[in-house]
């Protein structure tokens, strides 16, 4: 799996309705603070580097989008 895949699966389960960017990177970042992610890793078979790679790449997007202070809307 690479950095990409990664991201979309991050943007996936925490930038959603009524979450800003910003809310979504302070969540993926606690978890992996808390350790949440120990089991991820494994089952992803991914490194701790390649899942902050995906992280930075998350909020990368985010702010490219300038999304970083908004939730996503329904169209």
């Amino acid at each position: 799996m690479n950095k990409t895949e990664i991201a979309e699966l991050l943007m996936e389960n925490y930038y959603s309705l009524g979450t800003t960017g910003t809310e979504a990177m302070e969540a993926i970042w606690s978890d992996i603070a808390e350790g949440n992610f120990t089991q991820t890793l494994q089952d992803w078979e991914i490194t701790q580097k390649q899942l902050v790679d995906a992280t930075n790449l998350v909020a990368d997007q985010l702010v490219d989008a300038e999304r970083l202070f908004t939730a996503p809307r329904i169209y």
